[in-house]
């Protein structure tokens, strides 16, 4: 129902789901030396059972981060209305006041496979900053180029770890070779997804146009303005 890990430790990751986000670069305070864990997780079937949250939540995370698929829409999204009642569904994570972080992958964003131009992603955009991650509502997050990438970075020197977040979705463009993930006539769509992604990205074989920039100018500039 939920896929999880947990990482600790000091350093630079980055993730993406994958995707990740957070908009404004905070930083949360721990003792030098205590453990530096963050858990991540994904593909949450709102509908099932999910006792793994109090699992999580006995680890004492200083961070819970989706790497997308937060919820899953009923059918094929054509209005924001469907995906504000899946998160009405899935309701909040039992995290006993766990911060939480993260972005959308194709699911929560509203399309299969879904990219630049998915009608709904500003709507998907605004809701997962109001249902998932409770972004102020000038968050910079809300209305940046690019969608919702980001960085946060935990601890105190020495100790520290900084997570760059990439939204693969918001600008990313058009697949040469599209995904059957979303193709209900064919079975086990999701396994052919698997070994046609693996596939192309053997081959090289993926993108029409030049690949769409997954932090849009947040990365364009100096390496001083790099995460």
């Amino acid at each position: 129902q939920l896929r999880v890990g947990h990482m600790h430790g000091a350093g630079t990751v980055m993730l993406s789901c994958l995707t990740l986000a957070s908009a404004i670069s905070p930083t949360l305070l721990l003792h030098v030396g205590a453990p530096l864990r963050v858990a991540f997780g994904s593909c949450r079937k709102q509908l099932k059972p999910q006792p793994v949250w109090d699992a999580v939540a006995a680890q004492s995370p200083a961070l819970w981060l989706w790497l997308g698929d937060a919820m899953y829409p009923k059918g094929s999204v054509t209005s924001a209305a469907q995906l504000r009642e899946a998160y009405a569904q899935a309701g909040e994570p039992a995290l006993r006041g766990v911060p939480v972080d993260g972005v959308y992958d194709d699911h929560d964003y509203g399309l299969n496979d879904g990219g630049v131009g998915w009608e709904l992603k500003e709507d998907a955009r605004q809701l997962f900053l109001d249902e998932v991650v409770g972004a102020p509502a000038d968050s910079a997050r809300r209305t940046q180029r690019g969608g919702l990438y980001g960085s946060r970075t935990l601890g105190e020197p020495p100790r520290q770890l900084k997570v760059v977040m990439l939204d693969t979705r918001f600008g990313r463009a058009d697949h040469a070779v599209p995904s059957p993930g979303g193709w209900s006539r064919v079975p086990k769509a999701g396994y052919l997804a698997g070994v046609t992604r693996s596939a192309c990205a053997l081959l090289g074989v993926g993108i029409r146009s030049p690949p769409a920039p997954v932090l849009g100018e947040f990365v364009r500039g100096s390496p001083s303005r790099r995460p």
